[in-house]
């Protein structure tokens, strides 16, 4: 109708009334002009209102209640929709925005690493571009031999073939520009693939500061002290992250994945304490979708104090959050403990929901529970020896495998070895 009648919509007093309300004031002789208008209406706009009485009556009312709708998908907004749209339905673009923001990696490279991919890093030939009639040198000042584009600087440049060789012989793995962003996903363990993602966007960044260094203090580096810095960058940004410590820079220098990997198995050992008889993991996974139900699953394991794997459980859950995920993950290995030869044992259970802690910490040293814990939790935290204590995510990867794939079972998997 606005459409339609634009003068009169833009005096209306009711523009975000419906149809229906709309027509129901105007209809109704005891409202006045000035209750419906901004202002009294002109002779040749009063004539429009029979025009547009006559043209709503060919409208018949809906039931249903009234939507926003986006007008470039006709239908509800939704977030996914807007990034495909922004990414050009380019799914390879989609993921790479998704997992730069995942990295352990400093906030400011975060920032780079997606001003990299919208191709809007502030090369000499994008300023040259952007900024018409200035003197702007778009020649690269390292090598002088192609305009300084991205990809000139992060593929083509002597400190991008320096760079990209040395991490290709450290790591025995191939990377180019056409499989950069899947070789992300080179490594199945989530502590190697952790670290090597860390490698990546270490090189982008060092090659990055590397050339600013030559730009703006004409300090051109050598090949074996670009190295060092990426050798030093990498171990940094690893340790503030727990993957490995400074001692271990020589292992990391010449044996990096079995480094990480050797890594993640003595920290697993050292989480055994000298009183408990049992070690658990769990993890619970909660997804919400658009016009669908929300989906949802658990799981988790459990070992003796040699290390043999003795449960193991995976299957869907109906929960409103991650965070009642974790709980049910949680309910479900006490309750398998509590049925179990096992029930009088010191149990040390392992999540990374570190929320999930505090309410279990709070509930046992207080009279007062959380109002999300069950009856049926309460019960067994009550009869079961169990400490629950937080680790980082990237080692509990297998909990969260199956809480994952839990999610997708139409059936809880249980299997006692």
């Amino acid at each position: 109708m606005a459409k339609a009648f634009p003068k009169l919509y833009s005096l209306s007093l009711f523009k975000h009334a419906s149809l229906k309300q709309f027509l129901d004031v105007i209809r109704n002789p005891r409202v006045s002009e000035t209750q419906l208008w901004k202002r009294n209406l002109r002779c040749w706009e009063q004539v429009e209102i029979p025009k547009l009485l006559s043209h709503a009556s060919n409208f018949i009312p809906c039931q249903r209640k009234d939507q926003m709708m986006w007008a470039i998908t006709n239908k509800p907004f939704n977030v996914k929709d807007c990034y495909d749209i922004l990414s050009g339905g380019n799914q390879i673009a989609f993921g790479a925005y998704n997992l730069i923001w995942s990295l352990k990696i400093p906030p400011k490279v975060h920032y780079f690493l997606w001003s990299l991919l919208s191709d809007s890093l502030p090369t000499a030939h994008l300023l040259q571009k952007r900024f018409k009639g200035n003197l702007i040198l778009s020649k690269c000042v390292i090598c002088h031999n192609s305009d300084e584009t991205q990809d000139h600087i992060f593929w083509g440049c002597e400190y991008a073939t320096w760079a990209w060789h040395f991490v290709e012989v450290w790591w025995e793995v191939k990377v180019s520009k056409n499989n950069f962003w899947s070789s992300f996903h080179k490594f199945k363990s989530p502590s190697v693939k952790a670290a090597w993602g860390i490698v990546l966007a270490a090189t982008l960044w060092t090659i990055w500061l590397s050339r600013n260094q030559t730009v703006f203090e004409n300090n051109k580096l050598g090949r074996k002290a670009l190295e060092d810095l990426l050798l030093l960058r990498t171990l940094h940004w690893c340790e503030s992250v727990m993957l490995l410590d400074q001692s271990q820079s020589n292992i990391w220098a010449s044996n990096p994945a079995g480094l990480i990997l050797s890594n993640s198995k003595t920290v697993k050992k050292n989480l055994w304490t000298e009183n408990s008889s049992l070690m658990g993991f769990i993890d619970g996974s909660w997804k919400k979708r658009v016009n669908q139900d929300d989906i949802a699953g658990i799981g988790g394991h459990l070992h003796d104090r040699e290390g043999n794997m003795i449960l193991m459980f995976s299957g869907p859950v109906s929960t409103t959050s991650a965070l009642v995920s974790e709980m049910e993950a949680l309910w479900f290995l006490l309750e398998k403990i509590n049925n179990s030869p096992w029930s009088q044992s010191k149990v040390m259970i392992h999540s990374d929901c570190q929320e999930l802690i505090d309410i279990i910490q709070e509930s046992k040293f207080s009279n007062n529970s959380h109002w999300l814990l069950s009856k049926d939790l309460l019960s067994l935290m009550g009869s079961i020896n169990f400490e629950l204590i937080k680790i980082p995510r990237m080692l509990n990867d297998n909990a969260d495998s199956l809480a994952t794939r839990g999610a997708m079972r139409t059936s809880m998997i249980v299997s006692w070895c």
